[in-house]
C-alpha cells in the first residue's frame, strides 16, 4: 500500500474530483502500474482519496492510497510523468495497510493569499478570540445557519495574507462558505487564491497525513 502525497495546482485546480481520478488511473495503465482490484460483480480499482476541494482551490497538500505492490521508488520513476500538467509528485511512502484517508482527516491548513484592511485584520481578531461564530450560506438552494466556532483550530493574518487550520473529513468546514459567512469581513477574494498546505488526522496531537508511516512502525 502506497500513499502518495501530491499537489494539485493550475490547471489541474480545475479539474472535478471524478476527472482527477479517471486521469490517475490513466496514468497508471501508461505507467505500467499494477493496481489491485476489489472483488465482487463490478470490481473496482483499490485506489483512495481525502475529501475533494471545490474547484478552482488550490493545494500542495492531497493525498491518495493505491493498492499495490510496487515500492515507493518505483512508483515515482513510473508514475512521475503520467500526470497531467498541475498534478505533481511530493513524495511516496509505504504502509502496511490501508489508512483509509478519506475517513481519518480531522483538519486541513489553508493559505488565503489576499491583502487585508486594519477593519479587516480587527474583524479576523475578534472571531480568533470569540467563543461562538455564527454564519449563513446557501446550500441545495435553501439557507443555512450554523455555528462554526469549534470547527476552526486556528485563524491569523499575516504579511503573506490569512492562515486557516479548518475542522475537514466528517465534520467540513470549507474555507470559502467560512470567509464569506464572517459577517462585516467583505473579504474580496478568488477561489484560486486559496491554497491547502497540510492534512491531518487525530483531534489533539494532530498528525500529518505524510507521517502516517512513522506511526505504523
Amino acid at each position: 500500500m502506497l500513499l502518495i502525497k501530491f499537489k494539485k495546482r493550475y490547471p489541474a485546480s480545475l479539474m472535478a474530483h471524478l476527472d482527477v481520478l479517471r486521469s490517475t488511473l490513466r496514468g497508471f495503465t501508461r505507467a505500467g502500474i499494477v493496481v489491485k482490484r476489489s472483488e465482487g460483480f463490478n470490481p473496482h480499482f483499490l485506489v483512495y482519496f481525502t475529501p475533494p476541494l471545490p474547484l478552482s482551490v488550490e493545494s500542495n497538500a492531497e493525498y491518495m492510497c493505491v493498492d499495490t505492490e510496487m515500492n515507493a521508488r518505483d512508483f515515482i520513476k513510473a508514475f512521475s510523468n503520467q500526470t497531467v500538467k498541475g498534478l505533481d509528485i511530493v513524495s511516496v511512502h509505504e504502509l502496511k495497510k490501508n489508512p483509509n484517508v478519506a475517513g481519518i482527516v480531522t483538519y486541513s491548513d489553508y493559505r488565503v493569499y489576499v491583502d487585508l484592511t486594519e477593519e479587516q485584520k480587527k474583524i479576523i481578531d475578534e472571531v480568533k478570540e470569540s467563543d461562538s461564530l455564527s454564519i449563513e450560506y446557501t446550500q441545495k438552494d435553501k439557507l443555512v445557519q450554523k455555528e462554526v466556532r469549534n470547527l476552526i483550530s486556528d485563524i491569523y493574518y499575516d504579511e503573506d495574507g490569512l492562515f486557516l487550520r479548518l475542522s475537514s473529513g466528517n465534520n467540513n468546514l470549507r474555507v470559502d462558505r467560512l470567509l464569506n459567512g464572517i459577517k462585516g469581513l467583505n473579504l474580496k477574494f478568488n477561489l484560486y487564491d486559496i491554497v491547502r498546505e497540510e492534512q491531518y488526522t487525530g483531534d489533539t496531537d494532530l498528525i500529518p497525513l505524510y507521517k502516517l508511516e512513522e506511526y505504523e512502525k
